[in-house]
């Protein structure tokens, strides 16, 4: 490994790979369900993802899909006691959130509930500038959607 934990190129491979691949987000959440196949239904319907890549097993349940909302990616697999991982309808508090931002955040906030999500907090503005609801899907997993409505200066605090 070279300095800052990049790895050295290989000179010996004639095509450059991108990374992230194509069509993948820097930086992506994945999250672990006991019915991951019900989930991606559920996910669809309820917050509007779309499924890009599903991997069933032999048992036809799925151990892996991705759904896109946006430029960005979430990814999923089935929870097992073999790797050590867990739906969250299995644990006793919530160890997670995925943050996503929608184009109309109360709009979002009324399909979710009518598709059954449960609903954490109503659409409210919040101090950073963001119109937020929070949700918890069909098997618990944390889910906060956001508007940005207005700029907020913070004084160059935590700013590039």
């Amino acid at each position: 490994m070279a300095k800052g934990g990049k790895r050295k190129k290989d000179k010996g491979k004639k095509a450059k790979l991108k990374n992230p691949p194509k069509g993948m987000a820097q930086c992506s959440p994945y999250l672990y369900y006991a019915e991951p196949r019900r989930a991606v239904e559920w996910l669809e319907n309820a917050f509007g993802l779309e499924l890009r890549t599903a991997v069933p097993a032999d048992d036809g349940e799925l151990v892996h899909a991705e759904l896109r909302y946006g430029k960005g990616v979430v990814m999923l697999g089935r929870a097992s006691s073999e790797p050590g991982t867990r739906s969250p309808r299995d644990l006793p508090a919530i160890h997670q959130s995925v943050y996503l931002y929608v184009d109309d955040v109360d709009d979002h906030c009324q399909v979710a509930r009518s598709a059954g999500a449960q609903i954490g907090a109503d659409p409210q503005d919040m101090f950073w500038g963001d119109r937020m609801y929070s949700a918890r899907d069909c098997e618990g997993h944390h889910w906060s959607f956001a508007q940005h409505v207005r700029d907020v200066d913070y004084g160059g605090a935590g700013q590039d």
